[in-house]
C-alpha cells in the first residue's frame, strides 16, 4: 500500500512529466473536429474521376498547399440540400473565451491528425499543431491564437468546398476511387466527408454520414482507433 501511496504522490507532484500514466481526476472536455486530409492528398480533378467541379490539381503544388477541404452532399430534396450546402461552413472563426468549448462548437473545426484508440487525449491537440477552421473563403493570414487548458496552439483557416452529387451511389464511387487502393494510378484523392440528407425536410431530419474508415487502422495489431465523425 505504501508503494501505491508513493506513486500517487509522484503523480501529483510530477503531473507534467507523468500525465500519460497517471489518473486525471478532471479530464478537460475536447472540441469535436472533422478528419481532414493533408493538403497534398485532398481531392482534385483527376483522370479517373468524371467530376469537373473539383479544384485543379495545381493547388497541391503551392507553398503549404491551397487545396480546399471537399465535402459532398446529396438528398431527395435538392433545393433544400443546396441551401444547406451553401451554409454548411461558418463564415469566420469566433469564440467567447469565457465560454470557450460551447462557442468552439459553433465553428467547423478539423485536424489532419488521426484520432487515437481512446479520447483521454487528442493527438490533434498539441503545441505546434494547428487546428483548422473550415470556412467558405480564407483571407490572408487568417490565424487565431487558442488556449485549451495548458495547450497553446493556433487556429488556421482552410477553405471548405461543399459539392452536390445526384445520389449516394456517386459518394461510393468517389470515396472508393479517392483511396490509393481504389484507382489504377495508386493516387490518394481524399474527400473529407459526405452527407446524404435523404428525406430531410422542414419537419424531418434524416441524414446518413459517409466517412473514411481507414483511419480506424482496424487491421493493425493494436486496438481499433476512433474516427472523427462530427
Amino acid at each position: 500500500m505504501k508503494g501505491v501511496s508513493d506513486m500517487t504522490g509522484d503523480c501529483k507532484s510530477n503531473a507534467e512529466l507523468f500525465g500519460g500514466i497517471c489518473p486525471i481526476p478532471n479530464p478537460p472536455m475536447l472540441p469535436a473536429m472533422l478528419q481532414i486530409p493533408q493538403h497534398e492528398l485532398r481531392s482534385v480533378k483527376i483522370d479517373f474521376l468524371p467530376y469537373k467541379d473539383l479544384p485543379d490539381k495545381s493547388c497541391r503544388g503551392t507553398m503549404g498547399g491551397s487545396c480546399p477541404v471537399t465535402i459532398l452532399m446529396t438528398g431527395d430534396k435538392q433545393p433544400l440540400g443546396k441551401a444547406i450546402s451553401a451554409n454548411i461552413f461558418a463564415t469566420s472563426f469566433a469564440v467567447n473565451s469565457s465560454d470557450l468549448l460551447p462557442t468552439l462548437a459553433n465553428n467547423i473545426l478539423g485536424s489532419p491528425i488521426a484520432a487515437d484508440k481512446d479520447n483521454y487525449a487528442d493527438p490533434g491537440l498539441a503545441p505546434g499543431l494547428p487546428i483548422y477552421s473550415i470556412q467558405p473563403l480564407c483571407s490572408a493570414n487568417s490565424t487565431w491564437p487558442l488556449s485549451l487548458e495548458k495547450i497553446q496552439t493556433e487556429v488556421k483557416c482552410v477553405q471548405g468546398l461543399c459539392l452536390w452529387r445526384n445520389n449516394s451511389a456517386y459518394f461510393n464511387n468517389e470515396l472508393f476511387k479517392g483511396s490509393y487502393r481504389g484507382n489504377p494510378a495508386g493516387i490518394t484523392n481524399e474527400i473529407a466527408a459526405a452527407y446524404d440528407l435523404m428525406s430531410t425536410d422542414k419537419k424531418n431530419f434524416n441524414v446518413t454520414i459517409w466517412y473514411n474508415s481507414t483511419y480506424k487502422d482496424e487491421f493493425s495489431t493494436g486496438p481499433v482507433k476512433l474516427v472523427r465523425v462530427p
